[in-house]
């Protein structure tokens, strides 16, 4: 099938793209120390689609993590997200992992 070059840029136009913008955030207070969040602005086809802009603190910020990023937009694409973390595979000497 041969399309024409008008054909090729409506397809084009019509897929959709996701921009992640990653970002850190860091303090060092004098009375509780250094602090780091991350997070993320995302855009969805060249528009905002999602704010998680990290603020570190030492108490009540506001940190996102990778796979956080990630559930929220595939959540906010509506889509239901199933997961389940294996702690058994864990490298981990502390027991407080243990299921």
């Amino acid at each position: 099938m041969v399309r024409t070059n008008e054909e090729a840029e409506t397809k084009e136009e019509t897929k959709n793209r996701i921009e992640i913008y990653w970002m850190t955030d860091e303090i060092d207070y004098a009375d509780c120390g250094p602090h780091y969040a991350d997070g993320a602005i995302v855009k969805l086809n060249g528009e905002p689609f999602l704010d998680l802009t990290p603020s570190a603190s030492c108490f009540g910020g506001e940190d996102y993590p990778e796979g956080e990023v990630y559930l929220r937009i595939l959540s906010k694409l509506g889509y239901e997200v199933d997961f389940e973390f294996d702690y058994d595979s864990m490298d981990c000497e502390d027991d407080s992992f243990d299921t």
